[in-house]
């Protein structure tokens, strides 16, 4: 808040000299301030400010400074991000963070889409498991591969594979004291 602010606002409280003597400025330099017109960049501050409120709550309050600095850039608007920073921090914009609830996932699972492999007990015809003409099911995955007990297919789940154990000591051991 700057000393003309607050000066306007004691106003009915105190002299405008008393409330200049407390904040240790000249009554002369407050009306001056107080009769200056804004400046030009002043003036293009509150154009752009404008703009900025405007992507701001079309983005539903969303977008920070280098996402709005972008969307007024494809506007045309020629500005730069610490402007743009600055501008939003004096006005209090701050984006908000959304909820996970309200995120839309836009992917679909491959599960659905994957084409059923035909398996040894399989109709090729029909693709109608037949449990009958099968003699055993426990050797197959269920997506139609079979399991092999290789050491490779044991690595790659990690909970199943532990590190091979080494014969001699570590080299941060301390060797045992012979008897």
């Amino acid at each position: 808040m700057s000393a003309q602010e607050i000066i306007d606002a004691g106003q009915g409280i105190l002299p405008i000299v008393d409330t200049c003597k407390l904040l240790g400025i000249s009554r002369s330099s407050y009306y001056h301030q107080r009769s200056k017109k804004p400046s030009a960049r002043a003036l293009k501050d509150t154009a752009l400010m404008a703009e900025i409120r405007a992507v701001f709550t079309k983005t539903r309050k969303r977008y920070g400074s280098p996402r709005i600095m972008r969307a007024l850039r494809k506007r045309g608007v020629r500005v730069g991000k610490k402007r743009v920073a600055r501008l939003m921090r004096q006005n209090g914009l701050v984006a908000e963070e959304h909820s996970k609830s309200l995120r839309h996932y836009s992917h679909t699972s491959r599960h659905s889409a994957r084409a059923r492999t035909p398996t040894i007990c399989s109709s090729a015809s029909t693709g109608e498991t037949d449990l009958a003409s099968c003699s055993s099911t426990a050797h197959l995955r269920p997506g139609g591969r079979s399991q092999s007990n290789s050491p490779w297919d044991a690595r790659r789940s990690s909970h199943l594979w532990s590190a091979p154990r080494r014969s001699s000591p570590s080299r941060g051991s301390i060797p045992r004291p012979r008897e």
